[in-house]
């Protein structure tokens, strides 16, 4: 299910002890292809800007888009290593800053 950032609520944000799933559930939905232009080297370039700020400075599209592109990277990766899974911790740091920034209203 796809939601809009402007009708997303805090309650509709995973908790920062969400299973992985839950996380990877809610980073799909939002399209992050089709807010940057429908294709994926498009995200890419997008993305590599983003990456280069830190998540503070980021407005709650951006946080979305990257948590999407974020969940795009696990997945072709295969996602879930034995001894850690860092594009997950990366996800759950996005979504704690989605959270934040709805509780604070950037």
């Amino acid at each position: 299910m796809i939601i809009p950032t402007k009708d997303l609520t805090r309650a509709q944000v995973p908790a920062s002890d969400a299973s992985d799933v839950e996380i990877i559930r809610f980073a799909r939905t939002l399209n992050g292809y089709e807010q940057v232009g429908g294709k994926a080297q498009d995200l890419g370039r997008y993305v590599k800007t983003l990456a280069e700020q830190p998540l503070e400075t980021l407005s709650l599209e951006d946080l979305r888009i990257l948590l999407f592109a974020r969940q795009r990277a696990h997945y072709h990766q295969g996602g879930g290593w034995p001894d850690g899974d860092p594009i997950m911790d990366e996800m759950r740091l996005i979504t704690k800053a989605i959270r934040s920034s709805l509780e604070h209203g950037i």
